[in-house]
Formats: structure tokens, C-alpha cells, sequence
């Protein structure tokens, strides 16, 4: 009986999943030809009431990654990078978790061990994120855009885990 119960929990939390790490963001070859000069980075929320600190977040987050990227192109003047971040379709545990307690006050039994959860790395959000990536380059610009969606955790955040991903995902792709 006790395998059972350990057993049937292994495999509950295994399937909400863990985020502990934002994935690295390399930066192709075929962008490191030449120096560029800083990045250009803009951000929007899609989200019917955008939010100026996640806004702000996600410029310093995208900045961040492309400053410590592996190959990060460092110089003077010959190219010029623009990304674009759209933060997309937001959720969350905490969100979710609110509503329904609203609407059914026993949701308050399962909501101590999920909120607990959290703090061993589960999972607990998802962001859907779009970078487009534009580099001119001597008189050539070169497209690249991914759309990723990624869950997160409180010690990797939904956000910055999925701007890496389509942030490494948009320069792989900007030919």
C-alpha cells in the first residue's frame, strides 16, 4: 500500500513538471560575422491590460541574454540588431487558483499543497512569447521569428524562460 501511494505520487508531481533553468541563447555565426552595435529592443503585452513592469522586465531580460550569449557580438557600427518581444497568452496556478475559489470555496483543500509545490519548483505558470529579430548588415536584412510557449517556476520565471527560447529560436532563424 505504501509503494502504491509513494508510487501514484512520483508520477502526479512528474506530470506537472519542473522549471528550475532559462534556457541559454546562443548567438549563430552568421550573426557574429562582423560587429554589431547595441541591440535595439523593444517589448509589448498583448494582454487586454498590459502590464509597464512586464514590459520593462522582458526588454531587460532579452538584453541580458543577448549580452551573455555565447558568441555575442561586441564592435562598432557595421550592423545594426532589432528585436521585438510580444508577450502573448499569460496563466498561472495563483490566477486560476483565485478564480476558482470563488466560485467553489473546496478548492481550498488542494490549494495548501499546490501553493507549497511551488517552492520544490513545480511548475506553476505558462507565457506564451514572439520575437521577431531583424539585422541589417551591409545594405542585407535578414528576418527571424519564433513563437514559443513555456511553463515556469518561482526560480525560473514562464517570461524569461520563454523569451529565451524564442529569442535563440528567432537569431537561428534570421538568414
Amino acid at each position: 500500500m505504501r509503494f502504491s501511494a509513494y508510487a501514484s505520487l512520483v508520477f502526479g508531481l512528474s506530470g506537472v513538471g519542473c522549471a528550475y533553468r532559462t534556457p541559454v541563447v546562443h548567438v549563430p555565426a552568421s550573426v557574429t560575422e562582423a560587429p554589431l552595435e547595441s541591440p535595439e529592443i523593444t517589448a509589448e503585452d498583448l494582454d487586454a491590460r498590459p502590464d509597464a513592469e512586464a514590459i520593462d522586465a522582458a526588454k531587460a531580460d532579452a538584453t541580458r541574454m543577448l549580452a551573455l550569449a555565447p558568441g555575442a557580438p561586441t564592435g562598432e557600427k557595421p550592423g545594426h540588431l532589432r528585436v521585438h518581444v510580444s508577450l502573448g497568452a499569460h496563466s498561472s496556478f495563483y490566477e486560476s487558483g483565485g478564480r476558482a475559489m470563488s466560485r467553489d470555496g473546496c478548492a481550498a483543500i488542494g490549494a495548501l499543497p499546490l501553493y507549497a509545490s511551488t517552492l520544490a519548483g513545480v511548475a506553476h505558470e505558462s507565457r506564451t512569447v514572439t520575437v521577431e529579430v531583424t539585422l541589417e548588415r551591409a545594405g542585407r536584412t535578414a528576418h527571424g521569428q519564433a513563437t514559443v510557449t513555456k511553463r515556469g517556476s518561482l526560480y525560473a520565471p514562464a517570461r524569461r524562460r520563454a523569451i529565451a527560447a524564442a529569442l535563440d529560436l528567432a537569431l537561428a532563424r534570421a538568414r
